[in-house]
């Protein structure tokens, strides 16, 4: 959470006190429990693919595979993979409702609890 906060900014409309969000990088989240591949496209040229996650504990404690990728042309393909994602049908997470869900991940009740 604390690292998709570092790359989804929310951004507050001054009018009507609204929140929107936008990230700084080119991706897609999947709402689909079975869909778990791990692409970290850099530039076009490089690409880590691994078991490593998106955060503290993967990117710093955890024991992880991550594979590097330099080959142009393996590069090239990967790209045209992650771009056919963006076409599949599958659930995706618009990135107001990923915003939404990472600045705000609990409805409190009427106690305060989660």
């Amino acid at each position: 959470i604390k690292a998709l906060k570092q790359l989804i900014h929310q951004e507050k409309q001054e009018n009507n006190q609204k929140y929107n969000y936008r990230a700084i990088f080119k991706s897609v989240f999947f709402k689909s429990d079975f869909f778990h591949a791990k692409l970290y496209i850099i530039d076009e040229k490089i690409v880590y693919t691994g078991s490593m996650n998106f955060t503290k504990k993967g990117m710093e404690t955890n024991y992880e595979t991550c594979i590097t990728i330099k080959d142009e042309a393996a590069v090239q393909e990967i790209c045209a993979y992650y771009d056919c994602l963006f076409q599949a049908n599958l659930y995706k997470w618009d990135i107001n409702d990923l915003g939404k869900e990472i600045y705000h991940p609990y409805k409190k009740n009427p106690g305060g609890k989660p």
